[in-house]
């Protein structure tokens, strides 16, 4: 497995669980950090992945998007 990550906090930002920490310091959100951990756990599998975000700060919101990009050997026997 290779995981591609675009960005990340700095590693005093994240809690145990891979969470990240807002600026001031009382929430936690999902980040990308959390969801290259929880992948690490599949990597004997031969997939190649890329993480970023999209962040929107005057709305409020960000995107993580993560792309999940495999080969399948037996796709051409089935068709």
């Amino acid at each position: 497995m290779k995981i591609n990550v675009q960005g990340l906090a700095d590693p005093s930002t994240y809690d145990r669980r891979n969470l990240v920490r807002c600026k001031c310091g009382k929430h936690y959100y999902p980040s990308k950090k959390m969801f290259a951990e929880f992948l690490k756990q599949y990597e004997d599998v031969e997939v190649e992945v890329d993480i970023w975000s999209v962040e929107r700060l005057e709305a409020g919101e960000v995107e993580i998007h993560v792309d999940l990009k495999y080969r399948i050997s037996d796709a051409k026997e089935e068709i």
